[in-house]
C-alpha cells in the first residue's frame, strides 16, 4: 500500500517533473531564458490537461468539482498567454535586461503557485469523487 501511494504522489507531481525535465534538458541548447521557460511551461501545461481529462473521464464529477478544474486551466492557460507575450519583451529586447527578466521570472513564479494550487484541487477532486463503473 505504501509504494501504491508514493506512487500516486509522484503523479500528482508530474507536470512540475516535466517542466524541470523539459527546462534542464533545453539547458544544452544555447537560447534565450525566455524560450527554456517558455517551452518548459508548455510541457507542465499539456501536462495537467492530460491530466485533468483523464480525471473528468475515469470519475464521476459533480458540476462544482468540473466547475474548479475549468476555473484552474483557464488561469494556467491565461497565465501561459502572458508568460508568452513577456517571452516577446525578451526575444525581441524590447525593455532593458532588469525588467524582462523582472516580468519573466514574476510571472514564472506567479505560474508555478497556481500550477501548485491546481494540482492540490486536482488530487482533492480526485480523493472525493468515485470512479466510474466500467462496462
Amino acid at each position: 500500500m505504501d509504494s501504491e501511494n508514493q506512487k500516486q504522489k509522484f503523479i500528482e507531481f508530474l507536470p512540475i517533473f516535466s517542466y524541470l525535465v523539459v527546462y534542464f534538458l533545453l539547458q544544452s541548447f544555447d537560447w534565450m531564458e525566455a524560450t527554456k521557460i517558455i517551452l518548459g511551461i508548455v510541457a507542465s501545461l499539456l501536462t495537467f490537461f492530460v491530466m485533468s481529462s483523464l480525471t473528468k473521464e475515469d470519475h464521476e464529477l459533480s458540476g462544482e468539482q468540473i466547475r474548479r478544474l475549468n476555473f484552474q486551466i483557464g488561469l494556467l492557460s491565461l497565465l501561459f498567454l502572458l508568460l508568452f507575450a513577456s517571452g516577446f519583451l525578451a526575444w525581441y529586447r524590447m525593455v532593458s535586461n532588469l525588467w524582462r527578466n523582472g516580468i519573466l521570472f514574476s510571472l514564472l513564479l506567479i505560474y508555478l503557485v497556481v500550477l501548485f494550487r491546481s494540482m492540490r484541487i486536482l488530487a482533492e477532486v480526485k480523493e472525493n469523487s468515485k470512479l466510474k463503473k466500467k462496462s
